[in-house]
């Protein structure tokens, strides 16, 4: 089963080393979803992109939990507070903004509850009737109308007579028990715990956001931190009841929260929009930086009271990873939906839909089709989209798949000049598979009129040309363009290039 989502995302796995003693304390993995996105607002229409992060951050406990029953006097550098901090580095002149984070606030609750019931009800019923009925009733009646027909008045009598005789006996016996029994048994006693809470901001840029998670039952490591002596915690005496408790044998040393005994396990998300407001120059990127802070705190018995201590910014672990540069367009492709001509997988180089285009042989270019489905970057042509030969020229077609049934083919309308003797067009397909086109042909010669097509995909398990070049996933097609001679002066020309059917 594949996950839509997939198709638009980097997924980044890193280890959580303390850049201090290089010792490993937790693991991360961030998920960065990029879309490609038209910026409207105020009037406008810039290119630009989405770009939304999910990041979970695990640290496992350092000591294993014991079940059962337990004594101690002291629990040591278990997890207290964890920061982490995101910022957004792009390239080519691109305008950050942040659009949201979450959690802002995020408190954690436990909720049990308990009762019991049991009943009982029995019943017993009997009933005898027995009686008879005699009716006899006579009824009678005058009726009297009247009115006018015309000058003249008219009236009418008349008279009814009903005689009723009714006489009737019944009887009748039931006899009936019930019984039932019902017990039920819900849990309803409630109670609500503050154990760890989160807490996220942003900083005055209002780009870069940092969330704060912080033990906060029995002990809520975030307000009362301070120290009169610059090591423990001086704690209110409240706060050490919750952590030291009096037992006839003595105290009894409490330990910290759950997730400070089990670990922690914490997913954080934050979304930025990437506008090219002076447009395109070169490859979109992105860079996302994190920094991770982790604080371990420590109590034990001193007496009848509690002594407490955490760790400072100067101690604390402090992790440093970034994602790498993310080519944003290349993850923001979209995919082709079928192999049929109307699939939006066409290019034409002459409709000037660059999102930069090449201004000089050494220049390099990078074009994308109107559906988003189909991405050319090349170098060693000019405006015209002409290769003269004097630089490298080669091609790299991108575009994405979700099926693995349609037979996709490449097609190129292309040409050479009127001098030379042709060129060569070597195909590297996603790095495995190797083909070959010549190209010997000018403009209007030919009779598949200049169009070239590679097939990437034949299922027909007959032919000798049974193959499968294609991936589920992301496809990448570098194309290497020489002259045949290159003692001879040789030109290529493309126009067109298209996904579908050959």
């Amino acid at each position: 089963m594949k996950n839509f989502k997939d198709y638009f995302t980097a997924s980044k796995d890193f280890d959580l080393t303390n850049i201090s003693n290089n010792v490993q304390f937790g693991k991360t993995n961030i998920q960065y979803q990029i879309m490609k996105y038209q910026d409207v607002a105020n009037l406008g229409g810039y290119p630009g992109y989405l770009l939304l992060m999910t990041q979970r951050i695990v640290i496992p406990s350092k000591s294993q939990y014991q079940t059962g029953i337990s004594t101690t006097d002291s629990y040591e550098n278990y997890p207290a507070i964890l920061t982490n901090n995101v910022s957004v580095t792009a390239g080519s002149g691109a305008t950050v903004k942040l659009r949201g984070i979450f959690p802002k606030t995020l408190n954690s609750s436990v909720n049990t509850a308990q009762s019991s019931s049991d009943g009982q009800s029995q019943s017993s019923s009997s009933e005898h009737t027995s009686g008879s009925t005699s009716n006899n009733i006579n009824t009678f009646g005058v009726q009297i109308s009247g009115g006018m027909f015309g000058p003249a008045p008219m009236f009418n009598i008349g008279a009814d007579y009903s005689h009723t005789w009714d006489k009737g006996t019944s009887q009748s016996q039931s006899t009936g028990n019930a019984y039932d029994h019902q017990t039920s048994n819900v849990e309803e006693t409630s109670m609500s715990i503050k154990d760890w809470s989160s807490f996220g901001y942003v900083d005055q840029t209002g780009l870069e956001p940092t969330w704060i998670w912080g033990q906060s039952y029995p002990w809520d490591v975030i307000q009362y931190n301070q120290t009169s002596d610059g090591t423990h915690v001086d704690l209110p005496k409240f706060i050490q009841d919750r952590l030291l408790t009096p037992a006839e044998s003595g105290s009894i040393v409490l330990p910290p929260s759950q997730l400070s005994l089990f670990g922690l396990d914490f997913t954080m998300r934050a979304g930025w929009l990437i506008d090219f407001t002076d447009g395109i120059s070169s490859d979109e990127s992105v860079t996302v930086n994190h920094e991770t802070h982790y604080f371990t705190a420590s109590h034990a018995a001193n007496g009848s009271s509690i002594s407490a201590s955490l760790q400072s910014s100067s101690t604390a672990a402090r992790a440093t990873y970034n994602s790498g540069s993310i080519n944003l367009s290349a993850y923001a492709l979209a995919t082709v939906p079928n192999a049929t001509s109307i699939n939006g997988a066409a290019i034409s180089f002459t409709d000037g839909q660059f999102i930069y285009g090449p201004s000089s042989p050494t220049s390099s270019f990078k074009i994308l089709s109107a559906a988003n489905n189909l991405q050319v970057t090349g170098s060693g042509f000019d405006e015209s989209m002409t290769s003269d030969f004097s630089e490298p020229t080669a091609l790299t077609v991108s575009f994405k798949i979700a099926d693995i049934t349609e037979e996709y083919s490449l097609l190129l309308k292309h040409w050479i000049g009127p001098n030379g003797n042709g060129c060569k067009l070597t195909f590297n397909i996603n790095g495995k598979w190797t083909n070959i086109v010549y190209v010997d042909t000018k403009e209007g010669e030919g009779g598949q009129n200049n169009v070239s097509s590679l097939d990437l995909r034949n299922r027909d398990f007959t032919s000798l040309n049974f193959h499968d070049y294609l991936i589920v996933g992301t496809n990448q097609i570098v194309i290497n363009i020489v002259p045949l001679d290159s003692s001879q002066s040789t030109s290529y020309t493309l126009l067109a290039i298209a996904l579908g059917e050959s």
